[in-house]
């Protein structure tokens, strides 16, 4: 709390540790020192906010709210729409331990994020225009991967597709 008085600021967050139960690991979320300020290009290109540490001013909500329509991406949105309003802080050492594991919902549901992804990408591509979205374009497509790997089925070497009105199969 003394860091908020003393630099005034309505927005800070921290590093964090990743605990990753699926391959039973822990690290940090990023090894890049967190820069401060107005971030939004930076959160672009390595969203490295995690919820979890970040402290508001009820201020803030005065001018931003969550996106409902967001189940997934609601707190990137939110931050990338705050970090083009207000300067946020960082501080370098981790401060939480986040626990990944095969019922986040972000593990579950990879379609849903891809779906928000995509949606966001193009609902916001106007206020967008002077940013670089390589890397987010990047992450998007890993997403893809990482479906495409998790629809993997080793024993057939066939991708499962969706199951709607039956099953689709993909041959590699």
């Amino acid at each position: 709390m003394n860091y908020i008085k003393k630099y005034k600021c309505k927005i800070l967050y921290s590093k964090f540790f990743i605990l990753n139960q699926i391959k039973e690991k822990l690290y940090l979320n990023s090894t890049k020192k967190l820069i401060s300020g107005f971030v939004t290009q930076n959160f672009l290109n390595e969203y490295s906010l995690g919820i979890l540490t970040a402290i508001l001013s009820r201020s803030v909500f005065d001018k931003i709210i969550f996106n409902k329509r967001y189940n997934i991406i609601g707190d990137f949105d939110f931050f990338i729409r705050a970090s083009m309003l207000y300067e946020i802080h960082a501080i370098n050492k981790p401060l939480a331990t986040y626990r990944y594991h095969d019922q986040n919902l972000s593990y579950r549901k990879i379609d849903l994020n891809l779906k928000e992804f995509n949606y966001w990408l193009k609902k916001n591509k106007l206020k967008l225009k002077k940013f670089n979205l390589k890397n987010l374009k990047w992450n998007v497509f890993k997403l893809k991967l990482k479906k495409v790997i998790k629809n993997f089925d080793k024993e057939t070497n066939l991708i499962l597709g969706p199951k709607k009105k039956g099953i689709y199969l993909k041959f590699l």
